[in-house]
């Protein structure tokens, strides 16, 4: 398989049971505590990415506006929002954009897994600008 995951989570307990879920069903991922260097490296290889998994809380950002900074170069690249509650933010995003999924926390890995290999094994064309 050798599909690429871009994980943003800020809790690295999570983060890395997520990355370790995912690994052994054969992805590999891209693990970030930052949004700043997630950004970066989306910005400079988003052709390697098959889906993300972003946190919507994270200290001094939030993944909504990750989201939309990742949408300027991807319109329509797969993203699975985790969030513990969602605000009006993630109701508007959700609205707004069809390629955004809402997993809400506390999460079971089965769910995380099910929702990826949905959106990352999938045939898509995806734009680049």
């Amino acid at each position: 398989m050798n599909k690429k995951i871009l994980l943003v989570e800020d809790e690295i307990d999570l983060l890395d049971i997520m990355s370790a879920s995912l690994c052994k069903l054969g992805y590999s991922t891209n693990c970030f505590t930052d949004p700043s260097h997630t950004i970066r490296k989306f910005y400079g290889h988003a052709e390697e990415f098959s889906c993300a998994v972003i946190d919507y809380q994270i200290p001094g950002y939030n993944g909504v506006e990750l989201c939309l900074q990742i949408f300027e170069v991807s319109p329509s690249f797969p993203i699975i929002l985790t969030t513990g509650f969602a605000d009006e933010n993630i109701r508007n995003l959700l609205g707004n954009y069809k390629n955004v999924y809402l997993l809400e926390k506390p999460f079971r890995l089965d769910e995380l897994t099910f929702l990826v290999r949905q959106l990352a094994d999938r045939p898509t064309v995806r734009t680049l600008i």
